[in-house]
């Protein structure tokens, strides 16, 4: 397990460090107001137009703003949405950590893709991207051939129990 320390405010950190621990068992998030040499996710309320933002090999950033209407649009609670925005930082993460050739630019996506790794321009734009849940084939692969197949396997699992709930609930697939 890769452990993950996770930054920001309560109580939503706890709800989000929960309900990713339930769901898969790759990163082992824990709450902490401290700094670590660990890999960090901090969520904050700032203004950011993605689902997450990486900042280098240790440090992602998911902003709750605007996640209100995009969660309750999607049909998913707050802490589904920042999870599954922390799990996608935590793959771009990883993938910096294990090769250190990429850069940032690396991780542009075509924003007509309807892919949760879209680069969009605004985060309204999600809403047809988080009812749906997919992740396209390309980035499958590219994930895959940087060795991050653990990860790939992990979030295509969280999807598909993610798309199990939304059924169970009653809520849009």
């Amino acid at each position: 397990m890769i452990p993950v320390t996770v930054r920001g405010d309560f109580p939503l950190v706890y709800e989000i460090e929960q309900w990713v621990n339930s769901v898969q068992d790759r990163f082992g998030l824990s709450v902490s107001s401290l700094p670590t040499d660990l890999t960090e996710v901090f969520v904050t309320n700032e203004t950011h137009h993605g689902l997450f933002r990486v900042l280098d090999e240790r440090r992602v950033v998911v902003s709750t703003w605007q996640s209100d209407g995009l969660s309750h649009y999607a049909g998913l609670s707050m802490a589904e949405l920042m999870g599954l925005s922390t799990l996608l930082g935590l793959m771009q993460v990883r993938a910096l950590q294990l090769n250190t050739f990429l850069r940032a630019e690396d991780f542009v996506h075509p924003s007509n893709a309807e892919c949760l790794f879209a680069t969009l321009p605004l985060k309204q734009s999600y809403a047809g991207t988080l009812e749906s849940l997919n992740v396209c084939s390309g980035c499958r692969d590219f994930y895959r051939c940087l060795e991050l197949e653990p990860e790939v396997d992990v979030l295509l699992r969280l999807i598909q129990h993610m798309e199990n709930g939304k059924t169970a609930q009653g809520r849009p697939c």
